[in-house]
């Protein structure tokens, strides 16, 4: 596309999550949309709600339609095969995570998108909070001081689709949860050197989803640590079975330690030892989805490659997933 013109993009995927990616992406203003999914019911729906062209046909649309960019919003079965199409035709990407449900598929991606020199970017969207990327901040600027131990949780009731708590699906609480939690270890302490699986189950193996009971096939709790090549300690903890959704994050360094969150209504607290008062910020919703697409899209614009969650950090992040699922 030509520099600073307006991105032509493909949402494929019309459930739940591709109606949020679709609202983020018209209050941007910026961006020319298509909606595509194989039920063309779901497609037309979309489309006729938010007043943007549909199409039920992936492979027509990549073929016949002037587009730069593809956005993928559908099951984590469905994300290898619809990205290499995507690449293969010349066009950048933003994929829902995980990018692929395995690390070999992950890696090929990864190689792909070199080849075809196009940008690869993943919804791993915690990284656009300012809370989180306080966090960041204070470990960069050196203020904890050397970090030597993170203490990371993730939780909810699970996924409002039954095929996310079928592991034949790649469902489960490691690819649906516990990645965003490995996403921000690489990006808090560098690349990781091994993992070790403390506990995994099904501690509720029947649950009502999409109206009916079903049986849970797919782990819904786990706990697992990560030795970090810098020598970090990073306990993680997922699960599906706690009633409203949580998350934090704790740090401790030489120098201090700080717990966060994304949840709008749990402060962040600081304590530095030079300071020897711990300081309370409060950050308040924030459209996560929103900040991401506005960031691939600034890429777009600017004709410029990502340097947040590429698809290289996704290949690392598929093969610490890959080590708890086969654990």
């Amino acid at each position: 596309m030509a520099r600073g013109s307006r991105p032509r993009v493909l949402l494929v995927g019309c459930g739940r999550q591709g109606e949020k990616h679709l609202r983020a992406f018209l209050s941007l203003g910026s961006v020319d949309l298509t909606v595509c999914d194989a039920v063309e019911e779901r497609a037309k729906r979309l489309g006729l709600k938010y007043g943007v062209p549909y199409t039920s046909d992936y492979e027509a649309a990549l073929a016949g339609a002037e587009l730069d960019a593809v956005d993928i919003c559908t099951p984590t079965k469905t994300h290898y095969e619809l990205v290499m199409k995507a690449l293969k035709a010349g066009l950048h990407v933003f994929c829902e995570k995980p990018l692929a449900p395995t690390y070999e598929q992950a890696k090929e991606i990864a190689e792909e998108a070199r080849r075809q020199d196009k940008m690869v970017m993943v919804g791993f969207l915690y990284k656009f909070h300012p809370a989180v990327r306080l966090v960041k901040n204070l470990l960069d600027n050196g203020a904890l001081g050397e970090p030597y131990l993170s203490i990371m949780r993730i939780g909810g009731r699970g996924g409002h689709r039954s095929w996310k708590h079928d592991r034949s699906e790649y469902g489960g609480a490691v690819l649906e949860m516990m990645l965003h939690m490995f996403d921000l270890a690489l990006w808090f302490f560098g690349d990781v050197k091994s993992v070790s699986v403390l506990d995994k189950d099904v501690v509720l193996p029947e649950r009502v989803v999409e109206g009916r009971k079903i049986r849970v096939s797919a782990e819904d709790w786990v706990l697992c640590s990560l030795e970090m090549e810098e020598g970090v300690k990073v306990v993680c903890e997922a699960d599906q079975v706690t009633p409203s959704y949580m998350h934090y994050t704790e740090v401790l360094g030489t120098e201090g330690n700080v717990m966060t969150s994304i949840v709008d209504y749990m402060p962040t607290v600081v304590f530095l030892r030079k300071a020897g008062v711990p300081m309370i910020r409060s950050f308040g919703y924030v459209d996560l989805i929103r900040e991401e697409l506005a960031y691939f899209v600034e890429c777009l614009i600017e004709g410029r490659k990502n340097d947040l969650n590429t698809a290289e950090e996704s290949a690392k992040i598929a093969w610490i997933a890959d080590q708890v699922r086969r654990a």
